[in-house]
């Protein structure tokens, strides 16, 4: 049998591509092979030689970037059009949160229509006017609070997650902040040159535990500690309980949040869960209620909130929902009072795809949320009517 191949040189390293290797025709002795092969890059395993030192590196290498191409372009931005709004949202002083039912009394200070109590307190408005020199905000209620009580104004965080044109073989996820990478999974060992970046879109292509810390290889030659991203694990079944193909999945340990239709993975992003306080709950909910923007105010002690207009509200567990946020900048880490918390685009974007009825799987691989019902009944967030809010 004949066999053949074809070498490129570049940069003076061989690209090597073997049919199958195999002793001369008619000799069918046994051989043993203990000759490494000689530098180059093997697309398939080599018969007359051993894959180690220089080739095995060279070929892994262009596994790799060879997988990096064609899982990158399954990976699709969100429509830039999803996130869009109106509103404008700023921060309330603690010691001020005074509310007038019309700009004159605004002005004049007087006639205070409500007071929003010290805490985390914003407040959103559509339009600034300018009196005398200084400026007024008319709110979403339709009433009005002086400049001067604003500490403020907020952007919402631009970061999206993605949409995807399938489920990706391997696990991937986000750079959680700028951060070198390691030629070996130890902080003892030589960093690359350059930085990964903050939300840099990454896969994993190995796993190794060091010190009783996961480290992923992201690139060739490029490891990661656990602690600095944030990982989706692709599902090829759905969560038990859930038949119809069409699931919402929030990974707690990881924060992230990925979206299923027909059993592929169509959407994913990074979340921001329950702190340790306000766990979000583990377990298979369903999709209760959906608004487009709605108020929240909530908590206890110093610990309460007040939030306006919170946008593409999606209830799943009483009152715990998926919504946007304007307040953080922090998606990735938990800190919420057990709502998940998406970006605007994010947020739109799931809203506009989910129904009423949708399940929602909320699980920690790492075992560390408590499942004691008394922590999940309480402190949650409260939804107001517009009267509950002028009482």
């Amino acid at each position: 049998m004949k066999h053949w191949f074809i070498i490129f040189l570049l940069s003076g390293i061989a690209l090597v591509f073997p049919e199958g290797f195999s002793q001369a025709d008619g000799d069918d002795r046994p051989q043993t092979i203990d000759t490494p092969c000689l530098p180059g890059i093997y697309l398939q395993t080599p018969q007359e030689c051993i894959l180690v030192g220089p080739a095995a590196y060279l070929t892994e290498r262009a596994v790799i970037l060879a997988e990096i191409e064609s899982q990158s372009e399954i990976f699709l931005p969100v429509d830039p059009s999803f996130g869009e709004t109106s509103y404008q949202y700023a921060k309330i002083y603690s010691e001020r949160g005074f509310v007038f039912s019309s700009l004159e009394d605004a002005v004049e200070g007087s006639n205070v229509s409500r007071l929003i109590q010290p805490g985390f307190n914003y407040v959103s408005f559509t339009e600034e006017v300018d009196v005398d020199g200084r400026s007024y905000y008319q709110i979403g209620f339709r009433e009005w609070i002086r400049a001067r009580d604003v500490d403020r104004f907020v952007v919402p965080t631009d970061f999206s997650g993605v949409t995807l044109t399938g489920t990706p073989e391997r696990p991937f996820g986000w750079v959680l902040y700028e951060t070198p990478a390691y030629k070996i999974p130890t902080f003892n060992n030589p960093e690359i040159a350059g930085n990964l970046t903050r939300h840099q879109i990454i896969q994993v292509f190995d796993t190794q535990v060091i010190s009783g810390f996961e480290w992923y290889l992201v690139a060739p030659g490029e490891w990661i500690e656990q602690r600095k991203i944030a990982l989706v694990y692709p599902r090829q079944t759905p969560p038990h309980g859930v038949r119809n193909g069409r699931w919402v999945e929030i990974n707690l340990f990881e924060q992230t949040t990925a979206v299923y239709e027909r059993g592929e993975m169509v959407f994913a992003t990074l979340t921001t869960s329950g702190s340790t306080e306000f766990y979000t709950r583990p377990g298979l909910f369903q999709i209760t209620e959906k608004l487009e923007t709605t108020p929240m105010r909530g908590g206890r002690d110093e610990e309460t909130y007040y939030l306006e207009d919170v946008p593409w509200t999606m209830y799943f567990d009483q009152r715990r929902a998926f919504h946007g946020e304007y307040w953080h900048d922090h998606l990735g880490y938990r800190s919420s009072h057990g709502c998940a918390n998406l970006s605007f685009a994010d947020a739109d974007w799931l809203y506009n795809w989910a129904e009423v009825g949708d399940w929602v799987y909320v699980w920690d691989p790492s075992g560390r949320t408590p499942v004691i019902e008394a922590l999940f009944t309480a402190l949650i967030p409260e939804i107001y009517t517009r009267e509950d809010l002028l009482e």
